[in-house]
């Protein structure tokens, strides 16, 4: 956030990451949601943050 806040633009790192780090969680999703660590409401927050970086 500090980053965006004093250039405007998200860290050059953190808009590589995030779509791994959401292509994880999709692709567990159904254990996660299995074993209770998240619920399915979670899941729409990936989405939005992965297609606002896109």
């Amino acid at each position: 956030m500090r980053y965006y806040e004093l250039t405007g633009q998200d860290h050059p790192r953190y808009v590589e990451q995030v779509p791994v780090v959401i292509a994880g969680l999709l692709k567990d999703r159904d254990m996660l949601l299995k074993s209770g660590a998240y619920t399915p409401m979670y899941f729409n927050s990936p989405e939005q943050i992965r297609s606002d970086v896109s």
